[in-house]
């Protein structure tokens, strides 16, 4: 019996140690299992541990104590010199840089001239360890083109390397020939978004449509798009909205045009005004909210898409505490808009796109990505009704199987770029919150600008938790449930044994 709970609490440890490290933000993740080794050890007795420690060390049992001895020292050493912070590689803390991002160095490799950053950054400053590990990674990359220089705001001021005054600490000026930016905080968001102003010097106007309902980038409600320009702002990209009567042109001075969630539909001419101004080279998203059919299949077929009528559910890749419908897309396929994308997208409510065999008309040539799918156990719910009243459940003749387009993209050969969503509220204020839609919506214009993704607008430091439906029920059931229950299980059978 004592054996069992030796051999109980090497399993406790075990599972510590991969709780811990599979999810440093939950403490009980180890601590419980940590809680349940000691008392195991306590159970096995004194005498158990002598006599395994006496095998250990006989001749026999030499080998496996070297062996044990060694890993508990390489893992003691890994440890420490993470704490010490000497190495940045064994730097496992959540607020530590270990390299930039894809796009960070993408934006570097397009850099042709010397930029000078001047950082604030007063004695004793908290985040002195991060931001001078920041500066090494860009100068670094940059092939010697970035150079940092650092001043205490105390003692010195940037007037005295002959820019404007700034006396907080984390703040930056950014100049190169006859561009100076202030920056703050510093932060490789910033950084990039005062790069991408230093390359792309002229501003740029995306209009947003106003036709039938749309979400406009002047309402700062939870239900608008002002996070969202303010956001295209920050990399030189005026958004703004623009009432589009029938029968008027696209205006000619706009680079890229957006429809977010028109609620009736848009009309046979003003369709054919926006086919071609795709096929005239020029950019168009269009995001399409689901059981509201604004676009006609006629539209879509052109680029060998067809808009699906229902509303997408997903009963385990959704987001913990809210319904099927808020659907969570995770895996991206390789293309220009993706690149550096890594974050889930929450899609409140969307809808579903269907690739065509073909890819378009003979006179309309287009290349069709899919950007974003649903999981496999999704499926594009036909009977909405079924969501209030309990009955909802996958219909095989009906209800189409996952995984199904929630983004899609289209280019055509002379520059003309269509960008189709299924769903406008995943880039609401509601919603900017999460990191993934606010990258993968700022990447989606920037895409139809240049045809590439964007810098990420928001890399936090800290990881962002995003629970689906099935990791909620695991955080729930293993440190509140299992655990506990199993403490109490091997005491239980203690007590009896020993009544016995």
């Amino acid at each position: 019996m004592r054996g069992l709970f030796r051999n109980l609490t090497l399993v406790c440890l075990v599972a510590a140690l991969l709780g811990h490290f599979s999810a440093p933000d939950f403490p009980g993740f180890a601590v419980l299992p940590l809680a349940a080794a000691l008392l195991c050890a306590v159970l096995a007795g004194p005498a158990q541990w002598r006599r395994d420690f006496t095998r250990l060390t006989a001749p026999a049992g030499r080998t496996g104590l070297r062996a044990v001895t060694i890993a508990v020292l390489t893992l003691a050493v890994l440890l420490a010199v993470g704490a010490l912070k000497a190495l940045p590689v064994f730097n496992l803390g959540p607020g530590n840089i270990i390299s930039l991002s894809p796009a960070t160095l993408e934006l570097l490799g397009r850099l042709d001239r010397r930029v000078n950053v001047v950082i604030n950054l007063g004695p004793q400053d908290p985040h002195e360890a991060r931001l001078r590990e920041l500066a090494a990674h860009y100068a670094r990359n940059s092939s010697g083109r970035m150079h940092f220089t650092f001043i205490n705001p105390q003692t010195n001021t940037i007037n005295e390397t002959g820019g404007p005054r700034l006396v907080e600490n984390d703040t930056a000026l950014v100049e190169a020939e006859s561009f100076r930016e202030n920056i703050s905080p510093v932060s490789e968001t910033t950084i990039n978004s005062a790069l991408t102003r230093l390359l792309i010097p002229e501003r740029r106007l995306v209009y947003f449509l106003n036709t039938f309902g749309e979400k406009m980038v002047s309402d700062r409600g939870p239900n608008g798009l002002s996070g969202w320009a303010e956001d295209l702002g920050g990399q030189r990209i005026v958004a703004l909205d623009h009432y589009w009567p029938e029968g008027a042109p696209i205006p000619a001075e706009a680079s890229a045009v957006v429809l977010a969630g028109p609620k009736a539909p848009l009309g046979g001419m003003r369709e054919t005004m926006l086919l071609n101004y795709i096929k005239n080279g020029g950019r168009v998203m269009i995001m399409a909210d689901p059981l509201t059919v604004a676009v006609s299949p006629e539209f879509w077929h052109p680029f060998g898409l067809e808009n699906l009528d229902g509303l997408v559910v997903d009963p385990e890749s959704n987001l913990a505490g809210t319904g099927e419908t808020f659907v969570i897309s995770n895996d991206y396929p390789s293309h220009p808009m993706t690149h550096g994308l890594s974050q889930p997208i929450l899609w409140p409510l969307a809808g579903a796109f269907f690739t065509l065999n073909d890819d378009g008309y003979a006179d309309f040539p287009t290349e069709t990505y899919a950007l974003a799918m649903s999981s496999f156990a999704s499926w594009l719910e036909t009977d909405p009704g079924s969501l209030s009243d309990g009955s909802l459940r996958y219909q095989p003749d009906a209800d189409k199987a996952g995984p199904l387009v929630l983004a899609a993209a289209s280019a055509l050969n002379n520059g003309g770029r269509l960008l189709a969503l299924a769903d406008s509220d995943l880039a609401v204020n509601n919603f900017r919150g999460f990191t993934g839609n606010r990258n993968f919506t700022s990447a989606a214009v920037h895409w139809l600008l240049d045809g590439e993704a964007a810098p990420p607008v928001s890399r936090d430091q800290t990881r962002e938790l995003i629970f689906t439906h099935i990791s909620a029920r695991l955080v729930f059931w293993l440190p509140v449930v299992v655990w506990p229950l199993g403490i109490l299980g091997v005491w239980a059978l203690f007590i009896r044994r020993k009544r016995y």
